[in-house]
């Protein structure tokens, strides 16, 4: 997942190497450092070799889960520190797409708040990706003088490209009725059209309705007769964004462990875990370390997800972005699954070695790793899986349990933590991404996010404990269930707006 080099900031810089960059099936190999200018206080971080399996470019329509106007990418972030402190702050890269030099094969688009970059394949393609000799610039004014002596983390993380553009939320069904959204006929779904403010609840012809929170865990504050108004400044989905492909790994949260502070550490460490429902990130002295690097990690509280995120540079997700990221602009299919129908077939065993990253869902045996009845009853495999098991090649969207967009384990696995519409507190959240800073609690800073107490979040798609209600795209039984204790079933996933 990350790589550790060494430099002294002269003109003459020296590098040590640590290992290679995995992360699922995405590698990242052979750092330098070149092109200092010590005048501008730039320089550059070279990346001889990134690629990853399965990836995909498509603007025109194509055969499988490749849909229009849709490619994966890998979002690049960098952490630094100064060499006698323990404090990784993160790598500044300039936001001009002409200071940073690329393959001919990739494109990157960059960001004014400098905390990364999103390299992706250039022209239409399926298969392995290999980007070759990219040049990203780094400028360090402010941050470091030109004879500071450093450490250098790089990461990488897979994503999908959700397009803008309209989509339906909620669903038709008559029973099984968990505050599932509605127009204001109280059985269609509803259109989001913009990203222009909405009412809801009431009665007005273009209000969003939850079935006056019929089924809900913890009711929505609007009703068929109490309205609310969700705000433009609240991301409902229409517009475009880049989600992570896979729930957050063991390995990836470890890393991020070992890169804060061991105070911080201890708070987004979930200690005594070790070992239960498949939990696997030992602490051995002050390093977090994992046997079982692409399991999705578990045991996470809304405060752990939203550090990981703030720490990364993402965000959260809104449950209305959810819901798009699942059935995309297709019609509503009652009682859907993320793969947009309802086959479902539970994961029964396994095989290869966790250890060695290859462990996969036996072929076309399932689809989603979930629980027959709540409570474990029919549990067959009592814990989460490797993100991503389920794809493989061969696979079309519903073998591999992938969403419209090619995003996997939207159903089952862990859960998902959106923001939900269903309270003040969700309805102030903006789209600000995290400056990779912690507070000294190691809690997210951003204050327009739900806070450590988890008001203004819910869960959406079901997990591996939760029966096949909790995993259909539209149920919202605890969308705004304001719960931030660790359970097993609690994972990370993220997203990047423009």
């Amino acid at each position: 997942m990350n790589k550790l080099f060494s430099i002294f900031i002269l003109t003459l810089l020296l590098i040590s190497f640590k290992s290679e960059v995995f992360a699922n099936n995405l590698q990242i190999s052979n750092y330098s450092v070149s092109g200092q200018l010590t005048a501008e206080q730039t320089l550059y971080i070279k990346i001889g070799n990134i690629s990853w399996d399965n990836s995909w470019r498509n603007d025109i329509p194509g055969p499988g889960i490749q849909v229009p106007n849709n490619y994966d990418a890998v979002w690049i972030f960098a952490k630094f520190r100064k060499r006698g402190t323990s404090t990784w702050l993160p790598v500044k890269f300039s936001p001009q797409i002409s200071d940073h030099v690329i393959s001919l094969n990739s494109e990157i688009k960059t960001y004014q708040d400098s905390m990364g970059v999103m390299l992706f394949r250039k022209s239409n393609g399926f298969g392995t990706f290999n980007a070759s000799n990219l040049l990203l610039k780094w400028r360090y004014a402010g941050y470091l003088t030109n004879s500071d002596t450093i450490d250098v983390k790089l990461f990488g993380m897979e994503m999908v490209y959700v397009p803008q553009g309209s989509f339906y939320v909620g669903d038709f069904t008559p029973s099984n009725v968990t505050g599932q959204f509605v127009a204001n006929d109280n059985i269609s779904p509803y259109l989001i059209s913009s990203e222009n403010p909405i009412t809801l609840g009431g009665n007005g012809v273009n209000n969003l309705k939850s079935r006056n929170n019929q089924g809900m865990s913890t009711p929505d504050d609007f009703t068929d007769s109490q309205t609310q108004i969700l705000p433009l400044s609240f991301p409902k989905g229409y517009n475009d964004f880049f989600a992570m492909k896979y729930e957050l790994t063991m390995d990836a949260y470890s890393d991020f462990l070992n890169c804060i502070s061991e105070s911080q550490a201890n708070n987004r460490y979930p200690s005594g875990s070790f070992g239960f429902e498949r939990f696997n990130i030992e602490k051995i002295g002050n390093t977090y370390r994992t046997s079982s690097p692409d399991r999705a990690v578990n045991m996470m509280s809304w405060a752990d997800c939203a550090a990981y995120l703030d720490w990364t540079g993402l965000r959260p997700f809104t449950e209305l972005e959810f819901e798009k990221m699942c059935r995309g602009p297709l019609p509503v299919i009652s009682n859907e699954y993320a793969w947009g129908n309802i086959n479902l077939i539970q994961l029964v065993n396994l095989q290869g070695v966790d250890s060695l990253g290859n462990v996969s869902a036996l072929p076309d045996s399932s689809n989603c790793q979930y629980n027959l009845i709540d409570g474990g009853a029919n549990q067959l495999i009592k814990g989460p899986v490797r993100s991503g098991i389920f794809a493989n090649v061969n696979s079309n969207r519903t073998k591999s349990g992938a969403s419209y967009y090619g995003i996997m384990e939207l159903s089952g696995n862990v859960w998902e933590r959106p923001v939900t519409v269903g309270n003040v507190t969700g309805r102030q959240f903006l789209n600000i991404h995290g400056n990779g800073l912690l507070n000294d609690n190691g809690d997210a800073d951003v204050s327009t996010w739900p806070g450590v107490s988890s008001t203004g979040s819910g869960f959406r798609g079901g997990n591996w404990f939760r029966g096949t209600f909790r995993l259909r795209v539209a149920d919202r039984f605890y969308a705004n269930t304001p719960i931030d204790n660790r359970t097993s079933h609690r994972g990370i996933r993220g997203v990047r707006g423009n």
